[in-house]
């Protein structure tokens, strides 16, 4: 993948296996800012279905991760709100 991209680090994520096409919509969770800062969009503290604990997993992830430089990752943290949950009908859908 690194020689593919040009890249010279990579960090995963598990994702959500068989929950849709791709098992993760990262881009609808976390950002990468600027060389070493993360964003990841939080769930409620009540959220506790997979995509919830997906972006959960996302923040471990990220604020244990290290830049290909081998620095610490600057991640903050944004507070996902209800309001697409809620607006969707769907417990499921990933706001």
């Amino acid at each position: 993948m690194c020689d593919a991209y040009g890249a010279s680090k990579v960090i995963w994520f598990d994702g959500v296996r068989g929950q849709d096409i791709t098992d993760d919509h990262v881009d609808a969770t976390s950002r990468f800012l600027a060389p070493g800062e993360a964003l990841v969009q939080m769930p409620l503290a009540t959220d506790d279905d997979a995509y919830a604990e997906d972006a959960r997993q996302q923040h471990r992830i990220l604020t244990g991760s290290t830049t290909a430089q081998g620095g610490p990752m600057e991640v903050t943290r944004l507070q996902g709100s209800d309001y697409e949950r809620i607006r969707s009908g769907h417990p499921d859908f990933l706001a």
